[in-house]
């Protein structure tokens, strides 16, 4: 029974859309507050609620990730992601009992933002996630680099790949090229690059350099290679989904996820729009827990999209949310 409602539900995340996500949602709450022993101890914690809305669905808090090991079921996993983290931090941890549905829901969500064809060139610039290892994005990274003519992942050689992403674009390669934002920006300030490209932010400064604004950041990408076009990432290890933003604007992510706010005098009090604390719906963790109340701030508006505003104040500072406007 368990096997073939699991099942039941994947089929459902993998032919999702708007009409159809808040029946999904609610059939795998149902699912999770049953087999989740994490979860289901933090609905009993709540009084075992029963929700009819998104609004009403207990969310747990990201730090569970931290304390335990969040399963729906029991089995081995395929993989356990960690989050990257300073020298005295607790890593969080997420249990991925199937690598290929994870890494499946990351290459669709990237193909509806960036191209893939034969001219497109893909490097990456992560020393720090490479470093620490178990990193769900340089997982999520090697795999899509396998649909591109891929260029490699660099650490600190940036004279050597200042060289190479000029020469690919002398050549007419389309190059993409995604770092840690604190990578990004020592690299970009001793070799600014003015030639076409996109360039993908992600991870914030991981205490390595002051923090800016995501005004800031802006500013600064534009001014060190102004005719590339920006895009910034927001994901985290305890997620299977990703969202990404264009430029300056607003995040928008897959269809197997939504974001909620809850209220921060009363994180209870969830709402589909406003500013709040972030409450992550990400359908595609079906294996994991599905309903995360982050330590992010966000302005979410009524069509999903949202701005990260910072982090509660009791949050570690950590990940892709270290941006404050």
């Amino acid at each position: 029974m368990f096997a073939h409602k699991r099942e039941e539900l994947r089929r459902a995340v993998k032919d999702i859309d708007a009409s159809s996500f808040e029946d999904v949602a609610m059939k795998l709450f149902s699912f999770q507050s049953k087999h989740n022993l994490v979860y289901r101890d933090w609905c009993k914690l709540l009084g075992d609620p029963a929700p009819q809305c998104l609004q009403e669905i207990p969310y747990l808090p990201i730090s569970a990730f931290k304390r335990a090991v969040v399963k729906t079921g029991m089995w081995d996993a395929d993989k356990v992601f960690k989050s990257s983290a300073t020298s005295s931090a607790v890593r969080s941890m997420h249990h991925i009992r199937d690598v290929d549905w994870y890494r499946s829901g990351a290459l669709d969500s990237w193909k509806k933002h960036f191209p893939s064809h034969p001219q497109c060139r893909l490097y990456t610039l992560l020393p720090s996630y490479m470093e620490q290892g178990d990193s769900s994005l340089v997982d999520m990274m090697t795999f899509i680099s396998e649909t591109y003519d891929y260029a490699g992942s660099y650490l600190y050689d940036h004279q050597e790949l200042h060289h190479a992403i000029r020469s690919d674009v002398a050549r007419g390669k389309e190059v993409i090229l995604l770092g840690v934002t604190f990578a990004l920006m020592d690299f970009l300030e001793r070799y600014p690059l003015d030639v076409p490209m996109r360039i993908i932010y992600t991870g914030g400064m991981k205490g390595r350099r002051s923090e800016l604004t995501a005004e800031e950041l802006f500013i600064f990408f534009q001014r060190q290679c102004p005719e590339a076009i920006l895009y910034s990432e927001y994901g985290m290890t305890e997620l299977s989904s990703q969202a990404y933003a264009k430029m300056s604007g607003r995040f928008y992510s897959s269809l197997s996820m939504k974001m909620l706010v809850a209220e921060l005098e009363d994180p209870f009090a969830v709402r589909l729009e406003g500013r709040g604390q972030a409450c992550v719906i990400d359908l595609a963790n079906v294996d994991s827990c599905a309903f995360i109340a982050t330590e992010d701030i966000i302005d979410l508006s009524a069509d999903g999209g949202f701005e990260v505003l910072g982090r509660l104040d009791h949050a570690e500072i950590r990940g892709c949310s270290q941006m404050y406007l």
